[in-house]
């Protein structure tokens, strides 16, 4: 089992994202990755058994990072929908200020080997925001949910190819969660 926080691992994936950033997901070769990270190519293979494995690692750390500042962002909030808009800005700010997100935002559903994780990564946040759903009072809450990560997904995608917030989109989303009459 390679060590989750060892400095060569977590320099091989800061690589990629800088690669992702610079070239796109899609065409990040291993031989690319190592001469960013400047370490030998066997080393790659200790950490990671291949290029698959390393993309689902790179995207798995990219939402390990974003998964730490809700948790920071919404802590002591209860549930409903001030949690959730502490939960999108902590997010969509995390998407701005993090390198090679445009390239895992906008690629990784097209790279197939981790398009599995983007799915399952989203459904962890409809799942993990469920509770604010039902705070809400909405009649489908997992289904709200899911289509609310969506949306947001979505902003994310809009501000990191503008590279700044959107405060119309970031509006809008807020609006999704007013209460109607």
């Amino acid at each position: 089992m390679p060590n989750e926080d060892h400095p060569t691992r977590r320099a091989l994936l800061d690589a990629g994202l800088a690669l992702a950033e610079r070239d796109g997901l899609a065409t990040i070769t291993v031989d690319q990755i190592v001469a960013e990270a400047a370490v030998a190519k066997g080393t790659f293979y200790v950490h990671f058994h291949d290029r698959e494995a390393y993309l689902v690692a790179l995207h798995g750390a990219f939402h390990d990072q974003l998964r730490a500042a809700i948790v920071h962002a919404s802590a002591g909030l209860p549930p409903g929908r001030d949690r959730l808009l502490a939960s999108t800005r902590a997010y969509l700010d995390g998407c701005l200020r993090s390198k090679g997100v445009k390239g895992m935002l906008i690629q990784a559903r097209g790279v197939p080997e981790i398009a599995e994780s983007v799915m399952a990564s989203n459904d962890r946040f409809a799942r993990a925001s469920r509770p604010d759903f039902e705070a809400l009072g909405v009649q489908y809450v997992l289904e709200t949910a899911h289509l609310y990560i969506a949306a947001t997904a979505e902003v994310a995608v809009l501000e990191a190819t503008r590279g700044r917030r959107n405060p119309r989109l970031r509006g809008a989303l807020a609006q999704l969660l007013e209460p109607r009459s």
